[in-house]
């Protein structure tokens, strides 16, 4: 997919990257019922809704955005540098882009665990983003109230307009003995991120030099539990299949190197298919057709020909779409490194009405011969085991429930076929 490097001068960069964005966006907008988009206070929906509104002003046309907020009673226990509810910062976006109609959901009484068999029903598979379905189907189904006809988003946005992580890139130039420009570069992240210096030099070199960090590390990093038996495991011979693929035992890519990462990631048409499957059969649920200009063909074709310190420059990361949506978003949102967003802290907090019912289920599941078939037995019981203590909003960033929801799903899913 990637073709010949262009190369042009910085300016030029972001003006040919707003030429295709704006073609993406624009021929995406057409229905004869309202346009909404998705809208957190980040840089992908940002920037789609910064592009979209502005188009849809010229026509007189308001933009619905819709955005998911916490339950109403959460209390978010998020470190400083993370936020629960985005809030300030998605009515900072459409106070300065102008011509939206907010509409921001908490979905009270709603919750990933009630949520698994209309799941299933509309899916008609086993799914792993537990902690987003009840909202992602709650907006779906908020904008079909709002005569919405096409929900934009920005899905993709990560892999292709917001691509340029910096410790990624500082340990590419650090592998590259590019010393002058890592000590700049360095010197102006930490300018505006903050933080300690010594703490980035330790990221960078461990992301460079992994099999060193690791030799002089004192301690092991914790890793997700193998979740497959494994005598089915060897049955199925599994782990041989995910490895000709490049994936690991862990479900991720077996390549250490972010650049392969994106690479493999373009060229391995199951992401289209997993995340197409969703939108779509969300669509036929709700008559809301979803369309995501940062997976435009033309606009990935872009963001792969550009040369990496496109994406990460004097300090800052995600440099290309920050510098592209200057007039499009406010300063506050475009140039925030320091806070970042984050999704479905609240789904133990929603569950603990059904506490009791859950792990209920899931001792069932432990005693289940078909299950012990599939998962491994000794991971699912000291799962169990923890899950039976009073639950905590603090649980949802624990691995271990996660373990327990994705192979609750599966159960459920297995049941009825069994």
């Amino acid at each position: 997919m990637q073709g010949k490097r262009l190369k042009l001068n910085n300016d030029e960069y972001v003006e040919a990257f707003q030429g295709v964005f704006h073609e993406s966006v624009s021929s995406r907008l057409r229905t004869h019922r309202n346009v909404g988009s998705h809208l957190s206070g980040g840089l992908d929906s940002g920037a789609v809704v910064g592009f979209a509104a502005k188009h849809l002003q010229v026509e007189n046309k308001q933009l619905h955005s819709f955005s998911m907020i916490p339950a109403s009673d959460f209390v978010d226990f998020s470190p400083n540098y993370l936020l629960a509810d985005e809030s300030p910062y998605i009515q900072s976006t459409a106070k300065y882009v102008g011509g939206i109609t907010e509409h921001y959901c908490n979905f009270d009484g709603k919750d990933s665990y009630s949520e698994i068999d209309e799941f299933l029903d509309m899916l008609e598979m086993p799914y792993k983003f537990f902690e987003n379905s009840f909202w992602l189907r709650g907006i779906f189904e908020k904008a079909q109230e709002n005569g919405v006809g096409v929900l934009l988003s920005g899905g993709r946005g990560n892999f292709s307009i917001s691509w340029g992580d910096a410790y990624e890139y500082y340990a590419l130039l650090l592998k590259q003995l590019k010393w002058i420009r890592l000590y700049r570069e360095l010197t102006n992240f930490n300018n505006r991120v903050g933080g300690s210096r010594k703490r980035k030099l330790r990221i960078i070199t461990k992301i460079g030099f992994p099999m060193i960090s690791q030799a002089l590390s004192e301690g092991t990093e914790f890793t997700l539990p193998t979740l497959i038996n494994p005598s089915f495991a060897a049955k199925t011979d599994v782990f041989t299949r995910l490895n000709e693929a490049g994936i690991s035992h862990l479900g991720m890519y077996s390549k250490t190197d972010i650049f392969g990462i994106r690479k493999k990631h373009f060229e391995d048409v199951f992401h289209w298919n997993a995340s197409n499957t969703v939108s779509t059969k969300l669509s036929l649920h709700t008559s809301v057709w979803e369309r995501d200009p940062t997976n435009d063909i033309r606009v990935i074709r872009f963001c792969l020909s550009l040369p990496e310190e496109q994406y990460v420059q004097n300090g800052l990361d995600r440099a290309l779409i920050r510098r592209a949506t200057q007039n499009y978003l406010p300063d506050n949102v475009r140039l925030n490194q320091r806070i970042h967003g984050v999704q479905g802290a609240d789904w133990v907090h929603r569950m603990m009405p059904h506490w009791d019912r859950f792990t209920d289920e899931l001792v069932e599941m432990g005693n289940d011969e078909h299950a012990n078939n599939v998962f491994h037995p000794e991971v699912i019981r000291l799962a169990i085991e923890k899950a039976k203590q009073p639950p905590k909003p603090e649980f949802s960033i624990d691995p271990h429930y996660k373990v327990l929801m994705r192979s609750l799903i599966v159960y459920r899913f297995m049941k009825r076929f069994t």
